[in-house]
């Protein structure tokens, strides 16, 4: 997990209201105590794709999300065709305007990621009807990985040179990590919860409990209090937000003048408020007032310390960037995983795309003179950031004709006269 957060509307809020037997949760990674481990990722939309191995299966692409607390496998032909042992059904619920769906979860299975091993675990099973990560991140996906698993370790993410560094917990003593700031975590159900106070255009703050979401490539969602109406940035009408595992989740955007972690202060921050049927008691049920995701965690050096229930962080050369929203009105997929074809998927309502007479199914096969078949949808997601004003040259395919069309990006979150 995504209309229009940075790069793309994959917004994964995956929580799964499942207890699962000790046997399946409580086993670690076997490697040498004072061993550290580098496992190098890719960063794509701003989620971290991490190589995993599953039973007897070939190297796997896995989303590392914080915000499940069960590994989770979306891929049907790895499901169909990989051993998998015990299985039974079992019900999920999830953000989204569908409630609830059924799924699949399987037991003692073996989880290889580069040197390290674990045994006795559980894997939910997903039919990609549900979700189809791949067509949404423009690269081959196949499930998402809990985050949970290395809760024995210190999990220090570095994402500039996008490595994760496992280590023992006397690595704590370390002069670098003395150096990062500390924000207490509170662990529930195997995800982690922090305080963050955000500040309001008329200097009200509000304290909220956000699930730490590395799964989530927004930068801040929030369950609405009432106060958002006052913002000096007005709410956008309702728009399409993106998928979550119980369909889609619409709502509405803004920015925030400030929000605190700690020391570290971030400004005009993009915030999204999901509607009351999307939420549909979601927060209520995991006691929290939203989520902080992967476009400001992307802006840090985190370490994640579960057993000591804090993080640790220090801002990187990422963290001044601008948080800048699609302002086109349209989604992209990549309906064929590996083949450069890209695709219009959703179209916001009186947006410049909408405006211009794009249509859901559109092919684009030239966007402001560059040929498609030499980008990936992360070149394409960056030239519907740029700033309000500029021009956007399509050229289509709608039933075999081509199509020519060009708009301007508008904001659809504007500033009211103070």
């Amino acid at each position: 997990m995504i209309v229009q957060p940075k790069k793309l509307g994959l917004l994964l809020f995956v929580s799964i209201f499942l207890h699962l037997g000790a046997s399946a949760q409580k086993r670690s990674w076997l490697f040498k105590k004072k061993e550290t481990v580098d496992i190098p990722f890719e960063l794509v939309n701003n989620l971290m794709l991490v190589p995993l191995k599953i039973n007897s299966t070939d190297s796997l692409r896995f989303i590392l999300d914080t915000g499940v607390s069960t590994t989770i496998l979306t891929n049907g032909s790895v499901i169909d065709t990989t051993e998998l042992n015990r299985t039974r059904r079992i019900t999920l619920h999830g953000m989204g305007e569908d409630l609830s769906i059924e799924a699949l979860i399987t037991f003692g299975n073996k989880l290889e990621i580069e040197s390290l091993k674990m045994t006795r675990q559980a894997i939910i099973c997903l039919d990609s009807k549900y979700i189809n990560l791949s067509e949404k991140m423009g690269t081959k996906v196949d499930g998402i990985m809990s985050f949970n698993l290395f809760k024995n370790h210190l999990v220090y993410i570095d994402y500039t040179k996008k490595i994760i560094h496992l280590h023992p917990h006397s690595a704590m003593r370390r002069r670098f990590f003395r150096k990062m700031d500390m924000l207490p975590l509170k662990i529930r159900n195997g995800k982690p919860f922090m305080e963050v106070t955000c500040t309001y255009s008329d200097g009200h703050e509000r304290s909220v409990n956000l699930l730490v979401d590395s799964g989530a490539s927004h930068a801040l969602w929030l369950k609405p209090d009432g106060r958002e109406s006052e913002l000096s940035y007005g709410l956008s009408d309702t728009v399409f937000l993106g998928t979550g595992l119980s369909g889609a989740v619409n709502g509405y955007y803004s920015k925030l003048p400030k929000i605190a972690m700690n020391s570290y202060k971030l400004r005009n921050v993009s915030v999204a408020f999901p509607t009351k049927e999307s939420y549909s008691g979601h927060y209520e049920q995991l006691k929290r007032d939203g989520s902080l995701g992967s476009e400001i965690l992307r802006r840090y050096h985190v370490l994640f310390d579960y057993r000591g229930e804090r993080m640790l962080f220090r801002r990187n050369k990422h963290f001044r960037e601008p948080f800048r929203r699609n302002l086109s009105g349209l989604e992209i997929i990549v309906p064929f995983v590996g083949l450069p074809i890209y695709e219009i998927s959703h179209i916001r309502p009186d947006s410049p795309a909408s405006q211009a007479g794009l249509k859901v199914g559109d092919q684009l096969l030239e966007i402001n003179h560059k040929n498609t078949l030499t980008l990936d949808l992360s070149d394409i997601q960056s030239i519907l950031e740029r700033r309000e004003g500029r021009f956007i040259k399509l050229v289509l395919l709608r039933n075999g004709k081509k199509i020519y069309s060009e708009f301007k990006l508008q904001e659809f979150v504007k500033q009211r006269p103070m």
